[in-house]
């Protein structure tokens, strides 16, 4: 006898899960082995068009001389564009030349926002006040700062 596979019924719709989101689990981001990448943002404050704007950066900034790996130049909806390296220091010294060579442009780098967490279902002997105490405790292995 033939084995019969499995054919779906007309009501159910098959969808390919998209390519567009790249979210990673917290665990992996906290882990050693994730890479970070450091990003800044670049605006006209005279209000030019984002191709004016990296067309200027392109023709006097070069990043081979100064010994910078840009990852990622992408262009904004708002007028601005997004520069993504690799290391702390090359940020510093791409943002440096940048309003040295560029005086009419302004960097800005994105802010961290602060978590929110609701804790839950604790146990009655853990207050407010060793709340704190007791997370730091229990996580040691993501050095975590008081305060």
């Amino acid at each position: 006898m033939e084995e019969i596979g499995y054919i779906p019924a007309p009501s159910m719709k098959q969808m390919q899960p998209s390519s567009g989101s790249t979210r990673k689990l917290y665990s992996y981001i906290t882990s050693a082995n994730f890479e970070k990448r450091y990003k800044f943002m670049v605006k006209s404050r005279t209000k030019e068009s984002t191709e004016t704007i990296k067309n200027v950066v392109k023709t006097n900034i070069n990043p081979t001389t100064l010994k910078v790996c840009v990852k990622t130049l992408k262009s904004l909806r708002d007028g601005r564009f997004f520069i993504e390296v690799g290391t702390i220091e090359e940020t510093n010294l791409l943002c440096a030349n940048i309003s040295n060579k560029c005086g009419e442009l302004e960097i800005t780098a994105p802010k961290l926002g602060k978590p929110r967490l609701i804790i839950s279902s604790t146990p009655q002997h853990i207050t407010v006040e060793n709340l704190e105490e007791t997370i730091l405790a229990q996580n040691p292995e993501l050095s975590l700062k008081p305060g």
